[in-house]
């Protein structure tokens, strides 16, 4: 399926186009046939070359423009139109300008009710106009409700918009209409992202309790590219699903503060007064927004009035509501760690360009490009941060731990929890155990015998069952005594690596887990997942809570 939306000033022929391709009407509402306008988003669709066009009509006037501009949320390209006796209006004005910050690279321009004119229609002004943006494909045709071959029309719609739009953030749906049917209950409906899964889906970090999912002239799991899909929930605690709600495949942290970067441009934006954001279906005045620089590349951050889900590489589009002016690119970095919110102020009001790595310890993957960084989860950092750390947690030990490691880190380093043990593991001679610093004492590794015991157990969790007793005893016990090797159980014994490996698989479960949710997670038999939860309990990463087995996560 492609799904694609209109987009021109009010009056300029979008509801009628769509109704002269699909033969249906989007304007249901009593409303909207009594004044002639559409008011809120409609849906509707047509087949050609065994595809599905799904189309999304948006208002043109400028009192439903929130309405608008969640009509664009995840579509694959737009259907522009411009009243061949108006020429370019207002509305068409602010939509290209939505249209262009929010990243949409696909657009055919429909030149309507040509019938009305006398000569014919010059796209001079508006080849000029669209000149600047940087188009994947561009299309200007001329059309008449009375006069233009459907089926013509319909093939040059297929062939603007048959090839997907290519989006890198993680696959979502921004729900834009929720509403109550007889007998089968709240249904919300939304344009998917592709590869969006809907057997498994969060909402603010709730696992929903789907009944049935749909979309077009089928039912469907996996949305492969952008679809229109309608969602019926069975009764959920969160009944306030609706516009502006994000669903997605894995949790997501809300988080009250972005680093937006701005589209290359060489415009400005003028952020004084009121400014509204809009972010998928969301949008909400914000708080406030500070301008800075990185690395050479413009960035704002903004500061919400309602906190949203961290949904990263999604495009936004800002519109100051005093001057009437827009402007957007990508979200990149959200957190809620005041003390780093206080660094980024504090620069953007130096009016200095600085890199990264002056600003963040952990440098959010999206703003760096070298490959001369440790990966940390989402982030970077490099060796010379690691070892410059390492020095000061050594330098003020006592005080660390009276403060606590988590705090410690959070204040100094801007560094949150979850991320903590995942830098302690690139440390020499320090651990993390219990919001406590502990010293490793460092003795004369043999690298090569370790090498030989890792090669042996195999890199998967299903290790190899090794005799340690083919090795040089003294060596081997150094392993052991300096956290390379460990021993689960008689039987099993695995590397630091191994250790990290179930780490990372136990933060990606809930805060209070079940046996098989780790088995499932870890794709582990019985025979293994017994042995490492317990090692798991004796390391003070997890802790067992009942008779069942149900672990909790300490760490």
């Amino acid at each position: 399926m492609t799904v694609i939306a209109t987009a021109g000033h009010v009056d300029h022929g979008k509801s009628t186009l769509v109704k002269f391709l699909t033969n249906q009407e989007t304007d249901r509402l009593v409303e909207e046939k009594k004044r002639g306008l559409t008011i809120n988003l409609g849906y509707t669709y047509f087949e050609i070359n065994n595809e599905i066009i799904s189309i999304v009509d948006v208002p043109g006037h400028k009192d439903y423009f929130k309405n608008t501009v969640s009509g664009f949320s995840n579509v694959d390209g737009i259907l522009f139109c411009i009243d061949a006796t108006q020429g370019w209006s207002q509305q068409s004005e602010e939509h290209i300008q939505s249209i262009k910050w929010l990243g949409i690279d696909n657009i055919l321009f429909v030149i309507t009710k040509i019938d009305l004119l006398k000569e014919k229609f010059n796209t001079s002004k508006l080849e000029e106009k669209i000149k600047e943006f940087k188009l994947k494909n561009l299309n200007i045709i001329e059309y008449s409700s009375k006069n233009s071959d459907v089926t013509k029309l319909r093939n040059i719609v297929f062939e603007t918009f048959s090839k997907e739009r290519s989006s890198d953030s993680q696959p979502h749906m921004w729900v834009d209409r929720s509403f109550v049917i007889d007998g089968v209950g709240k249904v919300i409906t939304g344009t998917s992202h592709k590869n969006f899964l809907l057997d498994i889906i969060y909402c603010d970090e709730e696992l929903l309790d789907i009944r049935d999912t749909k979309s077009t002239k089928e039912s469907f799991k996996v949305a492969l590219s952008s679809k229109r899909v309608a969602i019926s929930l069975k009764k959920n605690k969160n009944e306030s699903i609706g516009r502006g709600s994000l669903l997605t495949n894995d949790k997501l942290k809300s988080y009250r503060y972005f680093l937006l970067k701005y589209n290359e441009t060489n415009e400005t934006f003028n952020t004084k007064g009121d400014i509204r954001i809009y972010f998928g279906t969301n949008n909400q005045v914000i708080k406030n927004i500070y301008e800075m620089k990185i690395d050479s590349n413009l960035y704002c951050l903004i500061e919400l009035s309602t906190p949203l889900p961290g949904l990263l590489k999604n495009y936004f589009l800002l519109h100051n509501l005093k001057y009437n002016s827009f402007f957007g690119g990508e979200a990149v970095f959200a957190t809620n760690n005041t003390h780093l919110i206080k660094n980024l102020i504090k620069h953007s009001k130096s009016k200095l360009d600085a890199s990264n790595a002056q600003i963040f310890t952990l440098v959010p993957k999206l703003l760096n490009n070298s490959e001369n960084y440790l990966s940390i989860d989402q982030f970077v950092i490099s060796q010379e941060t690691i070892s410059k750390i390492e020095t000061e947690l050594n330098q003020n030990f006592e005080l660390i731990n009276k403060t606590g490691v988590d705090k410690y880190f959070e204040q100094k380093y801007f560094i949150d929890s979850e991320n903590i043990l995942n830098v302690f593991n690139h440390f020499s001679n320090l651990s993390f155990i219990k919001n406590q610093l502990q010293k490793v004492n460092i003795l004369e590794i043999d690298f090569e015998l370790l090498t030989q015991i890792s090669q042996s157990l195999t890199i998967g969790l299903e290790v190899n069952e090794i005799n340690l007793a083919t090795y040089d005893k003294e060596a081997t016990k150094k392993l052991f005594m300096n956290s390379y090797l460990f021993r689960v159980s008689p039987k099993i014994v695995i590397t630091k690596e191994h250790k990290n490996l179930l780490i990372n698989i136990v933060n990606s479960l809930k805060d209070e887990f079940s046996v098989s949710d780790f088995k499932n997670a870890a794709n582990l038999t019985r025979k293994y997942a017994i042995p490492y939860l317990e090692f798991l309990d004796k390391s003070g990463v997890t802790a067992k809570i009942d008779q069942s087995g149900t672990r909790k996560k300490l760490v």
